[in-house]
């Protein structure tokens, strides 16, 4: 675990020291939000032999949510910007399988982190190229009605590069329209991509809050026999930030 958290802050101190610099010039904005996401989960994952289907609603990702840690950081000029967004997320739940003669518990540490530098292309319109960093713990516990219990686990880490477009819009007394979206096909995953919107409202100049909605899915797989790592699943939920500019 020390190794993934070394290489997530590879990928976000650069951008941090960069901001850091250049706000000192007087000619940039720093934005550092934390955040929290509630989200379900569904697709598949699979670990050696074993393979286990998640359907977890949002109601069950709360109740077993054993950790999560979420922040953002924007630094930005009137032509570019750098964004470092840093997820990480314990995770442990049990479902009960077709007509309840298995029992599927999986549990799941993730590290999520997503580097960007941006291109002012307009007003409102940032259009950016980046990486996102994933680091999983993925542990799957099958037990059958015959009590032959089945159990899987690996941890697995990989690098995508993604490119998207980002856009921020002003609608009156504070608030203002926010939407992101990227892809990914070249690097670890087989396709990846996170779609996000959001309201926001501005207290004061420091100040700030945001309510919105964030999805993102991966297919990734790797290795063979036992081995062999699946990370098939699309993460979607509502998400509540508080941010200060400065």
């Amino acid at each position: 675990m020390k190794m993934h958290r070394r290489l997530a802050l590879l990928l976000a101190l650069p951008l941090l020291s960069a901001g850091s610099a250049l706000a000192q010039s007087g000619s940039w904005k720093n934005t550092a939000e934390l955040y929290f996401q509630g989200a379900s989960m569904s697709g598949t994952t699979g670990i050696g032999p074993v393979e286990a289907q998640i359907d977890l609603p949002f109601s069950k990702i709360l109740s077993n949510l054993e950790f999560g840690a979420m922040a953002h950081y924007r630094g930005e000029s009137r032509t570019f910007a750098v964004t470092a967004d840093v997820m990480f997320s314990a995770l442990g739940a049990t479902q009960d399988g077709t007509n309840g003669l298995q029992t599927t518990k999986v549990s799941a540490d993730e590290w999520l982190v997503t580097a960007t530098a941006n291109w002012r292309a307009t007003e409102f319109v940032d259009v950016f190229a980046g990486a996102r960093f994933t680091s999983i713990t993925d542990t799957i516990t099958l037990t059958p009605f015959t009590g032959n219990v089945r159990t899987g686990k690996l941890s697995q880490s990989w690098v995508d590069p993604v490119v998207g477009v980002w856009a921020k819009v002003p609608i009156g007394s504070g608030f203002s329209l926010e939407a992101y979206g990227d892809i990914g096909a070249l690097g670890g995953s087989d396709f990846t991509w996170m779609l996000q919107g959001r309201v926001n409202w501005q207290l004061s100049r420091v100040v700030g809050f945001g309510l919105g909605y964030r999805a993102l899915y991966q297919d990734y797989s790797t290795g063979s026999g036992t081995d062999y790592f699946l990370w098939k699943v699309t993460t979607r939920g509502p998400l509540l930030a508080a941010n200060v500019s400065f």
